[in-house]
């Protein structure tokens, strides 16, 4: 494929990454009941099950061809998670005494994380067989 068509793939992919990852934070805001930061929460351990189901799924079947997976995991997942977020949310739950809080956050993001990618390679292997 033309380099250039593959750029387009992954950039398509990154510009839906990044509008949802927008609309998703916009609406957990609205929706706020706690500092703790559940958008990006949500959003990065969706990505990790994204990630994974993706990778695994599309080296098992050519049903995805291989600038669509660059497209949903280099483009998508890479625009629609947010670990710079991420830090800098526990930075600021840390900076504002909230340890406790930052401690949640910060274990259950990766544990969560995980087990997501984890889930997604699995399923992934599940359909493909």
């Amino acid at each position: 494929m033309n380099k250039f068509f593959l750029l387009m793939w992954i950039s398509v992919g990154g510009i839906v990454g990044t509008l949802l990852r927008y609309l998703i934070t916009v609406l957990m805001e609205q929706n706020k009941t706690t500092d703790f930061p559940l958008g990006t929460f949500i959003i990065n351990l969706a990505g990790c099950f994204v990630f994974g189901f993706v990778s695994q799924f599309s080296t098992n079947t050519v049903i995805i061809r291989p600038e669509v997976k660059l497209a949903l995991t280099t483009g998508f997942a890479g625009a629609f998670t947010t670990f710079s977020t991420f830090i800098f949310e526990n930075y600021q739950l840390t900076r504002d005494s909230q340890l406790v809080l930052s401690f949640i956050y910060m274990f259950s993001s990766i544990l969560g994380g995980s087990i997501l990618l984890y889930s997604g390679i699995i399923l992934a292997r599940l359909i493909s067989k």
